[in-house]
């Protein structure tokens, strides 16, 4: 298979005609789908069809906001990718880099991260080395970028250390800067016994990962550097405004095309803060700095995309660590949420075991050309826990028109997206205790939401089967809410299932548009079978289905 240089075919149809061929021909972790969705994305870079990138190509397609100082590092993971060493990367070479940073071993991926610090390409590094790669990162900061340099440095240090009875070892270790010498990728790799104590992401990512030549890089990447900007400049003493109102937060580089601004920081600050969530847990999973010291280990947590059932056509990102979402909202619902954000701050404060989503933080991001509109999104906790895989996730409003979602049979143990009310053919059993504390809170939810003239929301729900009573260290969670202490969620009253359940879809305001829309459903179909109805009959008819389905 040969596809640098120029191909006699076109490049899509010879590399597509040879998916299978890839698979056999290297340890790939991707599916024929998914290396044909990567192929899709790489092809979209490769402007002179050529059937391989060069450099600049490469540079182009992973640039961070024009960060001159990233050139270093994106000119040493080039490098890495091309196993050829004929400075083209071509497509195999790409899939087989991308296999290694999202899901390879911790070995495979620190060999990767010994080819990124293999300047000359001679199969050996020094403490230099990786200190001429790091030096230009740690304007990006942090501890998190110091840590995984250290953890580096000193592993090529050990490799390098001579055993000496008027020294003590770790004062060897600590002094690691003026070990001079070259290590090979074996010596290298028989020191590394552990799982780097700064990478608490090092997880198999997934292959709906945004990667470098995804048409959502440039955005994403953006998107981390301002949600770490907002965290990082207060903790760092900087002035952030007090009142409701928008603030603009500077990207690293001037020259970025891209402008960012938070509204409300200190407010969502706030509801973090109540939420059990600290400023490092948020900037660990959404933060620049920690994708930053994962790559310089091998391993790429960058967002995933999420597929939806929803019609509301948003885009949705999930965190490398599942914790959080990120969802792109309409004007309509990025002006309510800003009309209500105090009121909500005070609700969420007042009632600790609501189940109304925690949104954590409002943005706004435009591109500065001259054609680009600005997008508005929301950053939510994830109402599941995230480190469970669901068997069963549905939406229900207790509607029945449009509620349906035709599903193929699949053999998977984890459903990556929501069914809806007529496929929803069971009850939950928490007991008559737990049901009316639910109940209860669920009627203070939805009125809230009533009088604010919301409509349209849901009831997620989340169900996984247990195989046996959880032990008691198992279900600590720590959270606020009584719903979400079993390991965040309630456990059934006979002990075989764990239920997870949110109020979602909080910000849809019943105005003229959606007026329209239930006069025209309600002349097709039984008006009390729709969504689209007005708030206060929408909560009646929500809080009696609700009171059905749960035991």
């Amino acid at each position: 298979l040969e596809i640098t240089g120029q191909p006699p075919t076109p490049f899509a149809e010879l590399v597509r005609g040879n998916i299978s061929l890839l698979k056999d021909e290297y340890r790939l972790y991707f599916s024929e789908k998914e290396t044909s969705t990567l192929l899709s994305q790489f092809q979209s870079v490769d402007v002179s069809n050529s059937g391989a990138l060069n450099l600049c190509g490469f540079i182009g397609s992973a640039a961070f906001s024009e960060q001159k100082e990233i050139t270093t590092l994106l000119r040493a993971l080039f490098q890495a990718f091309d196993i050829n060493k004929d400075n083209l990367l071509d497509f195999k070479e790409y899939l087989t880099g991308l296999s290694v940073l999202l899901m390879g071993t911790v070995q495979e991926k620190l060999a990767f991260a010994f080819k990124i610090f293999d300047i000359d390409g001679d199969g050996k590094i020094s403490v230099q080395d990786i200190e001429k790669i790091s030096e230009p990162l740690r304007r990006h900061g942090g501890s998190d970028i110091d840590r995984s340099l250290s953890y580096l440095k000193k592993t090529v240090a050990s490799c390098l250390l001579v055993e000496d009875k008027d020294r003590e070892k770790s004062n060897v270790l600590d002094d690691f800067e003026k070990n001079v010498g070259l290590v090979t990728k074996e010596e290298f790799l028989q020191k590394v016994s552990v799982v780097p104590p700064s990478c608490s992401l090092y997880q198999l990512s997934s292959p709906n990962s945004i990667t470098f030549c995804h048409e959502q890089w440039d955005c994403a990447v953006n998107m981390m550097i301002g949600i770490s900007q907002t965290i990082v400049l207060p903790m760092l003493g900087g002035s952030i405004a007090s009142t409701v109102g928008e603030v603009d937060v500077k990207l690293f580089s001037d020259d970025s095309h891209w402008s960012f601004k938070a509204f409300a920081p200190h407010i969502f600050r706030k509801i973090r803060t109540i939420s059990m969530i600290s400023e490092e847990d948020y900037l660990q999973s959404l933060g620049f700095e920690r994708m930053l010291s994962n790559l310089l280990l091998g391993n790429l947590t960058m967002p995933q995309e999420v597929t939806s059932t929803g019609r509301s056509g948003s885009i949705f990102f999930k965190s490398a660590d599942n914790r959080y979402f990120i969802k792109t909202i309409i004007p309509e619902e990025d002006a309510l949420f800003r009309r209500i954000l105090p009121k909500y701050y005070t609700f969420l404060e007042n009632n600790p075991n609501t189940l109304l989503t925690r949104f954590l933080g409002l943005y706004k991001m435009q591109s500065k050309g001259l054609t680009s509109n600005p997008f508005h999104f929301v950053v939510m906790q994830n109402a599941f826990n995230p480190d469970l895989a669901l068997r069963e996730q549905y939406d229900l409003k207790g509607s029945k028109i449009g509620r349906h979602v035709q599903v193929s049979n699949s053999d998977d143990d984890e459903v990556t997206f929501a069914l809806k009310d007529l496929n929803f053919q069971r009850r939950l059993l928490i007991g008559p205790q737990i049901k009316g504390q639910l109940l209860e809170q669920i009627e203070k939810d939805t009125k809230w939401l009533e009088g604010h003239s919301i409509c349209d929301y849901s009831l997620l729900v989340g169900v996984i089967p247990l195989d046996s009573p959880l032990p008691p260290t198992e279900i600590e969670y720590k959270d606020r809410s009584i719903f979400r202490r079993m390991r965040g969620g309630i456990i059934s009253k006979d002990s075989t299932e764990l239920y997870f359940l949110s109020l979602i879809d909080n910000l849809t305001p019943y105005n003229l548009k959606k007026m329209i829309e239930s006069s025209l459903k309600g002349l097709k179909y039984d008006k009390n079978e729709i969504s689209a109805i007005a708030p206060e009959p929408y909560r009646t008819r929500f809080l009696k289905y609700v009171s059905t389905i749960i035991e």
